[in-house]
């Protein structure tokens, strides 16, 4: 297989196949990504790994700092699409959990509930413990 590019050694590389927005500081990749949505860097060859890697992993190879053991790269921005080296960060798993959204509790399950009553027309008053929400209608 003939590789169409020689990949990104740098992070100028980086930053040019990127979308930068001035307002947030996010480098809008516009590249390969997984089936998740999840952003990789499809041209990125380790020679020492002889595969692609996700945009943690090359962000990492490219700034060049070691991995400890036990930890990974992780984006903490929380726009999946960014590749800024500056919102990224070495943690542990445990770290990268307590950045993610609880997405099974009430309010935000209340929240799905309501929101697909607007979208069907359907009046929608939302309760989720003590809070009320008038979402319209």
């Amino acid at each position: 297989m003939t590789r169409k590019s020689p990949g990104i050694n740098s992070i100028e590389d980086l930053k040019g196949r990127c979308v930068v927005d001035d307002l947030t500081g996010h480098w809008h990749w516009k590249g390969a990504f997984t089936y998740t949505g999840h952003s990789v860097v499809a041209s990125v060859w380790s020679p020492a790994l002889q595969r692609t890697v996700s945009m943690a992993k090359a962000i990492g190879l490219l700034m060049g700092e070691p991995i400890p053991e036990g930890k990974l790269w992780y984006r903490k921005c929380g726009c999946g699409d960014c590749a800024n080296p500056a919102h990224y960060r070495i943690g542990t798993r445990q770290e990268l959990g307590r950045l993610a959204r609880p997405s099974n509790t009430p309010l935000h399950n209340a929240k799905i509930s309501a929101y697909r009553r607007a979208q069907s027309g359907r009046p929608v008053l939302m309760v989720a413990g003590s809070s009320i929400f008038n979402l319209g209608g």
